[in-house]
């Protein structure tokens, strides 16, 4: 019908927006990979949707210093980070942190690391990490988890009572440029 060849096209047209993976992922759309079943697919085209307004020389260098650093086609390195991801709102936040990498907000090792915290993360406890801008400690698991992937260091050790623990530079990094929220770097 001509509204699934609109809402092909459309598909096919947002992939492209993204050099070398857009042009590959827009050729299994046209050899009929149905976009509900594949969960890649959707991640990655909200992933896309999220850097549309960056311009192709931005994208261009950006994608250069992904194969410099991670000695690997870019193409693999941005499908494998998108595959990782459980929730399709980290697409999103993914997107977000190329795009401060992009505008030099953040380096592209501050990257690498962000997106490796990013994808360990459940997307549920993403709402407690900016609590810990005060010390504090939550119950269930919510402090130990973040503390191990990276976000939080350990304010005071208390043998009496419990530690509390703050924000690292890295969460602070993931609040800010990842997640939008406005929070300072000291």
């Amino acid at each position: 019908s001509d509204r699934n060849s609109l809402v092909k096209g459309s598909l096919i047209g947002s992939l492209n927006l993204i050099p070398v993976v857009g042009a590959a992922l827009a050729s299994w759309v046209e050899t009929g990979i149905s976009y509900s079943d594949s969960r890649f697919l959707r991640n990655f085209c909200f992933f896309v949707h999220g850097l549309k307004d960056i311009d192709n020389t931005k994208r261009l260098k950006f994608i250069e210093e992904v194969e410099q650093h991670a000695q690997d086609y870019s193409g693999n390195v941005l499908c494998d980070i998108i595959n990782k991801i459980d929730n399709i709102n980290k697409a999103g936040v993914i997107a977000n942190l190329i795009k401060a990498e992009m505008n030099g907000d953040i380096e592209i090792d501050d990257f690498f690391r962000l997106t490796a915290i990013a994808e360990r993360i459940p997307y549920s406890d993403y709402k407690y990490i900016s609590l810990f801008n005060e010390p504090k400690y939550i119950e269930g698991g919510v402090t130990e988890l973040l503390y191990s992937v990276g976000v939080l260091i350990q304010k005071t050790i208390d043998s009496e009572q419990v530690n509390t623990y703050v924000l690292s530079i890295n969460g602070r990094k993931l609040i800010k440029y990842g997640l939008g929220q406005l929070i300072s770097l000291d």
